[in-house]
């Protein structure tokens, strides 16, 4: 049944997400509760997202082994080649990109990152024709983008070895 898996908002149950909460963490529940009384939701967001971004950032970095390239381009995980290249240039702006970042790996590209705000039905037939046509695969995951994180998705793109 759903209801007994998820917390009952109707009550407003206090702490509905943690049955074993420290001290620490009832307080800053209260305050972000309080920062929201105060000053609305979009500041707790805020809040929230600055206090796990960098730690986020870096967990990907070492969870990946990976390196922030200086070139931010998605088409350099898809080809070297100059005609393939180009070919992809026209055809990059069917998928959404935000908040870019290449990452190499052993001085090699390996991912490409983009961290969407949101991603419609239309995006994701659009992502999976790109990957399709490109030899990649994508992931997407909603706790690992470290731009402003809960309110983003980050999309993980490398290459398909299945194929």
């Amino acid at each position: 049944m759903i209801g007994e898996i998820m917390p009952d908002f109707e009550k407003k149950k206090y702490l509905a997400f943690n049955d074993k909460p420290s001290k620490d963490y009832i307080e800053t529940v209260a305050k972000l509760k309080d920062l929201c009384k105060k000053e609305g939701i979009n500041m707790v967001n805020r809040a929230f997202a600055e206090s796990i971004a960098f730690n986020i950032y870096d967990s990907y970095k070492s969870y990946r082994k990976v390196k922030r390239s200086s070139v931010d381009d998605i088409g350099r995980l898809i080809t070297k080649n100059k005609k393939k290249y180009d070919l992809f240039h026209k055809h990059r702006s069917s998928i959404h990109i935000d908040h870019p970042s290449l990452w190499n790996k052993d001085k090699k590209p390996f991912s490409f990152v983009s961290q969407n705000y949101g991603i419609s039905h239309d995006d994701l037939l659009n992502i999976m024709e790109f990957c399709e046509q490109y030899g990649l695969k994508v992931d997407m995951c909603a706790n690992m983008s470290w731009w402003f994180p809960g309110q983003t998705i980050l999309l993980e793109f490398t290459k398909d070895n299945r194929q």
